[in-house]
């Protein structure tokens, strides 16, 4: 009977070590983007991208990703937003493409792309869209000057697959 305890025990204290070392791994992982994911984007970006998350909350999450290659950097944001009024709220939003907008079909609703304005040191395109009572804001932009892998069409083709992407995981 007491072999039998000892066992018991030395069972036991295995499982409760396990345990313990476990839960700071899983405490630990590495944040995720509900819109996109790191490889995904990475390709967009054509290189390893890295991650990080603004605001997250349930209604409102900012997700950026961003590839440095020598002097340039590429970036990619996506901004989710709920909202609550749509049609009161969504204007604002919107009003960050009005200006040479062009409509999006069958990306969400009311979706435009347009120049990305207010960037430090680089252009690039902005998608503002929305989907039921979620507001989208993606950018796409690259400091270089001249780039033969974010060239005007290559980025108009990669933000119009992430909006694709936001938009359908939005319905």
């Amino acid at each position: 009977m007491n072999g039998r305890r000892d066992w018991s025990r030395r069972v036991l204290w295995l499982i409760l070590a396990l345990i313990g070392v476990a839960l700071p791994a899983a405490a630990q992982a590495p944040a995720a983007c509900p819109w996109i994911n790191l490889a995904t984007a990475s390709g967009v970006l054509d290189g390893e991208a890295s991650l990080s998350l603004i605001n997250q909350s349930p209604t409102n999450t900012t997700c950026t990703f961003e590839y440095k290659s020598g002097d340039e950097i590429r970036t990619l944001s996506v901004q989710v937003i709920g909202m609550v009024d749509p049609g009161k709220e969504y204007a604002p939003y919107k009003a960050q493409c009005d200006r040479d907008a062009t409509p999006m079909r069958a990306i969400g609703n009311e979706a435009l792309l347009c120049p990305a304005s207010g960037l430090a040191n680089a252009h690039g395109l902005r998608v503002v869209g929305r989907v039921r009572t979620n507001a989208f804001i993606l950018t796409l932009s690259t400091t270089a000057k001249s780039s033969s892998v974010m060239t005007q069409q290559a980025m108009e083709g990669k933000i119009g697959f992430v909006a694709e992407l936001v938009s359908g995981n939005l319905f």
